[in-house]
């Protein structure tokens, strides 16, 4: 886990320095490889934190209205540095769907106690329901068998009815469970349609 944050500390760097003009350069790119190598559905994420702001939204919401037809884009408003520890963040992704993003995306695991990790996997739900969205969250992602966002969210994904709209990426804890909590949450992933 310490591996993980050490990167998304280094990665916060980077966003400060986030400008619309340049990143949609590299999207283009990265687009028309896409459609060069016959890739033609992607999710892609763009932070939205204090530091990224909305530069990486705006540049992906572009991409997709230009590569419409040639390549589908699905753009994720991402809460990389987390929805309760990170100041602003809950406003920010509220603005990031209303500029047009496809998923609310989150990464409960990140946030510093159990209550607010709880927290961060009702708040994305709650922009999913009110914007008619679905969901992508990074979940569990570190050598760690007593991680439990997974689990948080497949039961948030039943209580909300949105089976089969949420997709739970990077549950490399899951490779640790027990068997028996392995059991209960593969049951869970199953009875909410959930993608892993």
């Amino acid at each position: 886990m310490g591996k993980a944050m050490n990167a998304i500390e280094m990665a916060a760097r980077v966003k400060e320095k986030y400008d619309e003009s340049w990143i949609i350069k590299n999207v283009r790119r990265a687009m028309v490889d896409a459609a060069r190598y016959g890739c033609t559905h992607i999710r892609a994420f763009a932070d939205v934190d204090s530091k990224a702001r909305l530069e990486g939204i705006k540049a992906l919401i572009r991409a997709r209205e230009e590569f419409k037809g040639i390549v589908e884009l699905q753009v994720v408003a991402f809460a990389q540095d987390g929805m309760l520890r990170e100041p602003g963040a809950k406003d920010l992704m509220h603005q990031a769907m209303a500029l047009g993003a496809d998923v609310a995306g989150g990464i409960p695991w990140i946030e510093y106690t159990d209550a607010d990790i709880q927290e961060h996997v009702k708040q994305i739900f709650d922009l999913a329901v009110e914007f008619n969205k679905d969901v992508s969250m990074l979940v569990d992602d570190a050598g760690d068998a007593g991680l439990r966002s997974l689990e948080l969210m497949a039961l948030e994904t039943l209580k909300r009815g949105w089976q089969g709209r949420s997709l739970a990426h990077h549950a490399r804890a899951m490779a640790l469970y027990a068997t028996p909590y392995f059991q209960k949450v593969a049951f869970l992933l199953r009875k909410a349609q959930m993608a892993w």
